[in-house]
């Protein structure tokens, strides 16, 4: 997960934050800690300069969106390698629910409480892409 402005205080209060219904202390331990959007651009930037065949894949930046388990993460065959260019999220229905899944149980369902952020992320990947088009052109 990122953050979009300043680095939150925790872990724990950044997904309690941001993830509706709050999980419990025990599943935000086995979540990654958060990681800047704007570094995670950067990123994306220089591995499809690195490798310009590669495809972003979807990009979900909806409400609704399931975690895998931790410990599930890599047990699906057609799961993408630590080298992909972007990230993967699943539409999810169930909010709070744990949820069957391609790579057994233990997904998680969750909503983002903050549309807020959601427009602030793509105002940013749209200011990334003006100055990318410009720096081209340039």
């Amino acid at each position: 997960m990122y953050y979009i402005d300043s680095p939150p205080e925790s872990k724990l209060a950044h997904y309690n934050q941001i993830l509706q219904p709050s999980p419990d202390d025990k599943f935000i331990d086995m979540l990654p800690a958060p990681i800047s959007f704007q570094e995670h651009l950067e990123e994306m930037r220089r591995n499809l300069k690195t490798y310009p065949s590669a495809f972003v894949g979807e990009i979900g930046l909806d409400r609704s969106f399931r975690i895998p388990h931790p410990t599930e993460m890599g047990r699906h065959p057609n799961r993408a390698s630590s080298t992909d260019i972007g990230g993967t999220t699943y539409s999810c229905s169930r909010v709070g629910s744990v949820c069957e899944h391609p790579w057994g149980t233990g997904t998680r369902c969750f909503v983002s409480d903050s549309v807020e952020p959601m427009e602030r992320v793509r105002t940013a990947i749209k200011i990334e892409e003006a100055e990318t088009e410009a720096a081209t052109t340039a």
